[in-house]
């Protein structure tokens, strides 16, 4: 059976973050690069996680066993009892790029993707 190469060591959703552990054994950091084998741990997060393709602060040379990524930023328009929340579309399984949550008189909620 194969061992994890990568797992989520910490999330900070105040900041927005998601710090990634890669194994000891797999050399992600060349200096202050990216090496091939880190390329493919940091696509591979981002494939499965729906982070965002880039962030600033996706190494630190004093961590070299760790990734940084970040969520999407959400942008929510609320328009009365409508509120539009810009979220991954990979997430919805859909082509849209927002999902549109209503909230009835009764309390109950309405999700259209």
């Amino acid at each position: 059976m194969s061992q994890r190469v990568w797992w989520i060591e910490r999330e900070f959703l105040d900041r927005n973050l998601v710090v990634i552990g890669v194994q000891p054994s797999v050399k992600i950091l060349d200096g202050t690069q990216l090496t091939d084998a880190g390329l493919k741990v940091a696509a591979d997060v981002r494939n499965s996680l729906f982070v965002e393709d880039y962030f600033g602060g996706l190494v630190d040379p004093d961590r070299p066993h760790e990734l940084h990524f970040q969520y999407p930023t959400q942008k929510i328009i609320i328009s009365g009892s409508v509120v539009r929340v810009a979220i991954p579309a990979g997430m919805l399984k859909s082509r849209r790029d927002y999902v549109t949550i209503k909230k009835n008189e009764d309390g109950t909620i309405l999700i259209v993707p």
